[in-house]
């Protein structure tokens, strides 16, 4: 039903399938419900933007002159699909929140990589920054509001060990990475990556002037796996069935 869906799924084709049949259904009888679709690919957020309209072309509600040529309707379809960074900015910022989260200022995976090997590597061979940018992303910073430390990370009771990617020692190497070079040099100048953006959303969701608090009746998040558990614990606090 659809006033229970919050679904986080790995497998992409199926998605659009099932986002149709809801958006169809809530369109005509629930078109106050909001709908979203995550994902943090761009490019997999146009794919399904376009693959759910083309599916609901096959109803005759929905074909190209009764509905998408109305501007309304139009409007009401896109605004379901959203890719991750952007949405957050959308809901969360204001002008001085888009100031301080400027996209000049961010930092990917990409550009980790490059600072890593120009700026950490120097003094010769380390942890690959695929493993210490993993690690930073889905643990440090990503696991719960506090940062999550090298005695935490040991704490079976805090984190089950199938949950571990690293043993302790890479562990205890990354934070050090992280806290003596990725947060000084670069969080403490102003630059960010996504997960500083999710902190400062969770940190304000309940501000006066944040409508996002239990806001969406429906949430599908694809590509799953490249969420952390503090952006699913944000994504939850969206939905309209969340305590």
């Amino acid at each position: 039903h659809y006033s229970l869906c919050t679904a986080f799924m790995a497998a992409s084709m199926m998605l659009p399938g099932l986002f149709a049949n809801i958006y169809k259904y809530v369109s005509k009888q629930h078109r106050d419900n909001k709908l979203l679709f995550l994902s943090y690919n761009d490019a997999l957020v146009d794919k399904a933007r376009a693959s759910v309209r083309a599916i609901l072309s096959y109803y005759s509600e929905f074909n190209q002159k009764e509905y998408f040529t109305n501007e309304e309707n139009v409007k009401h379809f896109n605004k379901a699909f959203m890719p991750f960074r952007e949405f957050l900015k959308s809901v969360f910022l204001d002008e001085k929140g888009i100031r301080q989260f400027s996209e000049e200022k961010h930092i990917s995976y990409e550009r980790f990589v490059e600072l890593y090997r120009t700026d950490y590597m120097q003094g010769g061979y380390r942890y690959s920054p695929s493993i210490l940018w993993s690690v930073i992303r889905t643990f440090i910073k990503g696991r719960r509001l506090e940062y999550f430390t090298p005695a935490d990370y040991e704490n079976d009771t805090l984190i089950v060990r199938g949950d571990k990617t690293v043993d302790q020692k890479v562990y205890k190497e990354a934070y050090k990475v992280w806290e003596n070079w990725y947060r000084t040099y670069y969080e403490e100048k102003g630059m960010w990556d996504d997960l500083d953006l999710v902190r400062y959303a969770l940190k304000h969701i309940t501000d006066k002037n944040i409508s996002a608090l239990h806001e969406y009746a429906v949430i599908f998040c694809d590509e799953a796996q490249d969420f952390t558990k503090l952006e699913i614990d944000l994504i939850l606090k969206l939905s309209k069935h969340s305590n």
